[in-house]
């Protein structure tokens, strides 16, 4: 589900994209693995200053075996080659949760906006750094759902041309069958991985 919602808000600065701005912890209950994400500035077409992709990340491929904000390199990161592009491992997962993602409300023009809304009521007048940053502008900080000014993308034309590309990605996608370590992994294989078994799959 992480790499579903990752792919829709498409942020080329993240655990995919430019493998950072991510802490990877295992609990030490059951040694499953959770992600905590930070740094989330870029997505939903905001990329100012830097837009690696060229499209603000619409037309990437749910598959790519390129990591497009690490300069369009083959994609080294072993969770998404071993887990998902390659090995297929938990690719089936993948697909259904990009069907979740999107198809959720969230991404409706309306219900976005409305979010967004309550979002700028409540922190706009606080949201601006102090000038002191060196690395910060005032226009930056800003809300704004519908700025496009050839660095910036509206949401509405963001998310419109993101859902087409991934309609014409999973539309007839075919689940993969087989184990693990072959083509497909089948349902429910990613829900109980552990730690070690992570340790020993990606090496």
């Amino acid at each position: 589900m992480f790499a579903a919602v990752s792919y829709i808000t498409g942020n080329p600065d993240d655990l995919r994209n430019n493998y950072n701005n991510c802490y990877i912890y295992f609990r030490a209950d059951n040694g499953k693995m959770m992600i905590i994400p930070y740094d989330m500035d870029r997505g939903l077409g905001v990329n100012k200053d830097w837009n690696p992709s060229g499209d603000h990340m619409t037309t990437d491929s749910p598959f790519s075996n390129k990591a497009v904000g690490n300069g369009n390199s083959n994609q080294k990161n072993p969770l998404f080659t071993k887990g998902i592009l390659n090995a297929s491992f938990f690719k089936n997962e993948y697909v259904e949760a990009l069907k979740v993602v999107g198809a959720s409300d969230m991404l409706k023009i309306s219900t976005f906006e409305e979010s967004f809304n309550t979002a700028k009521n409540l922190y706009s007048s606080d949201s601006r750094p102090s000038k002191g940053y060196g690395n910060a502008w005032d226009h930056y900080f800003t809300f704004d759902m519908n700025k496009s000014d050839g660095s910036n993308m509206s949401f509405s034309n963001y998310i419109t041309k993101k859902t087409a590309t991934l309609a014409r990605y999973i539309d007839g996608y075919t689940p993969d069958v087989g184990t693990g370590s072959g083509s497909g992994s089948g349902s429910g294989s990613g829900s109980d991985t552990t730690q070690k078994e992570w340790e020993l799959y990606l090496r």
